[in-house]
């Protein structure tokens, strides 16, 4: 028996790969399932894509139903590869050849798809003070493509994930507190290629900045030093600049600084003399996550003091002249309290002398001078020669001291206009000279003679000598208290004897022949009793160019039997008529006259003055 086959067997392909598949899935294992047995089915009965190779065909094992066998695929790049098994290729036992399988395509893919571009807020690398976030994830593939994110939070412990998406776009809100939050995302292909993962980073913060402000300028300063402030920020920020900054009294202008991050250096031009402060109000800068500063807790404050010290009293009370073992004091006044002030800062001219001691404090000062050499003295005060408080340097006053030392003592005076040695001229006139290199000259005269002395300045010295010996001294005295050796005189004066003149009666008047007064008296009552009163008439006077304006009387007894002569003093009151002529004189009562006899003579003296204008001169009898 036999049986008569016409039928040709047909051929199934079918794979479990994934359509498509990567190389984690290949060799690509395909079935080939006839409906009977075949004969010789090799891998030369296998039509395969160029980019792939039947590298092995299993034994043919019976299955349900018919036959199958394991076709091993070998790809050899990416792309599409497809599977047949043409007609005719295998033959059953009736040698009836195979009808044609359908192709069997699946694509090959082993590139990874791009790593994600993200997109979204907050953007990689920044901060942020607001909660949400979201984010899109894009990538580059020949399939389709799912994405995978994962979100984790460092808080200064390490990082920890807190949230996974899967999607193309992600967003929510942080919920861990501030710190650095990172997304991550990858794409996975249809052949379950993984791409790179892409991450973008950013810092949630909600902490202000804080800023603090130091300054090593002193309090108060000067025109010399710089005002700067540092201002150190507790974190980077965004737009400091001179108008971020509050200031009283001045400008400012601002640059970062070049030793410390976060740091700015604030220099400061004062308005005006008086208080500057300087301070930084809240929220005038923001830190990267947007946050606004907290205000400066300090204020840092300065007294501005550009105005210069001056002197405003440069005096002495030494004379313009002085002499030798003197020092000489200068009292100096600055407009203000300084300091500093010391002897190197005072110029003596020429050095003519030397600054021994300063001393004082505050606004008054004293200079002590001590001269080197005789001249001129001159004294200044040096450009910057006291600070005060904020180091300002004092200006140098336009005025000096002058002084003139002088140790020289004038010459030993002349005199000139000296009376004889022996001489009855009892007036006299002297006049002294000397020379010194300074002037005025004064002179002091000493005059002694018996029984007292005088003293006189002056260069002329005139008097009238007193009875017997007479002696003057006189010595020079320069303005700087230096006095000459003295130079002396010595005269003896005897003044003349007083001629009598008789005008009867029994009475003789005297007149004093020095003076030349011979006037003629007539008497018109000799009654010379206490109490009583007796009339004279004087003549010989011009009445128009002459007065007698002060009249003293006393009287002198004669004793004429014996020779003896003493003198009565009576005080007695008298009056002058200038028309009559007539002098009155009245004795007081109980005044005695000691030997008023027939034989005494009676010498009547009285002082007046010749010129109406004059003092009463009691050198005149």
């Amino acid at each position: 028996s036999w049986r008569y086959d016409i039928t040709p067997p047909t051929v199934a392909l079918a794979s479990e790969s994934l359509a498509p598949f990567n190389a984690s899935a290949s060799p690509w294992l395909v079935t080939a399932t006839f409906t009977e047995c075949v004969t010789n089915f090799t891998a030369a009965a296998v039509t395969v894509s160029e980019n792939a190779a039947v590298t092995e065909v299993g034994e043919l094992q019976a299955v349900e139903n018919g036959y199958a066998a394991t076709i091993t695929v070998t790809p050899a790049e990416d792309g599409e590869i497809a599977v047949s098994i043409a007609a005719g290729a295998v033959a059953d036992v009736a040698w009836n050849g195979n009808a044609a399988s359908d192709a069997l395509v699946r694509v090959y893919d082993t590139t990874a798809p791009t790593a994600p571009v993200i997109t979204g807020d907050p953007a990689d690398g920044t901060a942020t003070n607001a909660v949400a976030f979201a984010f899109a994830a894009t990538a580059q593939d020949a399939t389709d493509l799912t994405y995978y994110w994962s979100l984790s939070y460092s808080g200064g412990e390490g990082a920890t994930q807190v949230a996974t998406y899967e999607g193309a776009e992600f967003s929510g809100e942080v919920e861990s507190g501030e710190g650095t939050y990172t997304a991550s995302v990858y794409a996975v292909d249809a052949a379950c290629n993984t791409g790179a993962v892409s991450t973008t980073s950013w810092r949630y913060d909600i902490t202000p900045p804080t800023v603090a402000l130091a300054s090593e300028t002193p309090d108060p300063f000067n025109a010399e030093t710089n005002f700067t402030v540092v201002a150190e920020f507790s974190e980077p920020v965004a737009g400091f600049d001179d108008t971020c900054v509050s200031l009283e009294n001045g400008t400012c202008s601002v640059s970062a600084s070049d030793n410390s991050p976060n740091t700015y250096v604030i220099a400061v031009t004062p308005a005006a003399d008086g208080r500057v402060s300087v301070s930084i109000a809240a929220g005038v800068v923001k830190d990267s996550a947007g946050n606004g500063n907290v205000a400066s807790e300090t204020i840092i404050d300065r007294v501005c003091d550009i105005t210069r010290p001056t002197v405003t009293r440069l005096s002495c009370d030494t004379p313009d002249v002085f002499n030798a073992g003197e020092t000489f004091e200068i009292s100096v006044t600055f407009s203000e309290e300084v300091s500093e002030f010391m002897a190197s800062r005072v110029i003596v001219d020429n050095e003519r002398g030397t600054v021994t001691e300063v001393s004082g404090s505050g606004t008054q000062w004293t200079v002590v001078i001590t001269p080197a050499a005789e001249d001129q003295i001159t004294v200044s005060i040096a450009e910057n020669a006291a600070r005060d408080a904020a180091g300002n340097g004092s200006v140098a006053p336009s005025s000096s001291i002058a002084k003139i030392y002088d140790n020289t003592k004038p010459s030993v005076p002349e005199i000139s206009g000296k009376p004889e040695a022996e001489t009855s001229v009892g007036a006299f006139s002297m006049t002294a000279t000397s020379t010194d290199a300074n002037e005025p000259i004064t002179y002091t005269w000493t005059w002694t003679y018996e029984g007292g002395s005088e003293t006189s300045y002056g260069a002329v010295f005139a008097g009238t000598a007193k009875t017997g010996q007479n002696k003057v001294s006189v010595y020079a005295e320069d303005p700087a208290l230096n006095t000459s050796d003295p130079c002396e005189y010595s005269w003896v004066y005897t003044p003349p004897q007083p001629e009598d003149v008789d005008f009867g009666g029994g009475v003789t008047v005297a007149i004093d022949a020095e003076t030349g007064a011979t006037n003629g008296v007539a008497f018109t009552a000799l009654d010379f009793r206490p109490g009583a009163q007796s009339t004279f008439s004087l003549s010989g006077f011009d009445s128009t160019a002459e007065s007698i304006t002060t009249l003293t009387m006393w009287f002198e007894v004669s004793e004429t039997l014996t020779g003896s002569r003493w003198y009565e003093r009576v005080e007695a009151t008298a009056t002058y008529d200038t028309a009559t002529r007539i002098l009155t004189v009245t004795l007081p009562a109980g005044a005695t006259m000691n030997g008023a006899g027939a034989y005494d003579t009676y010498f009547i003296h009285g002082i007046y003055n010749e010129d109406p204008s004059a003092e009463a001169d009691p050198s005149v009898e």
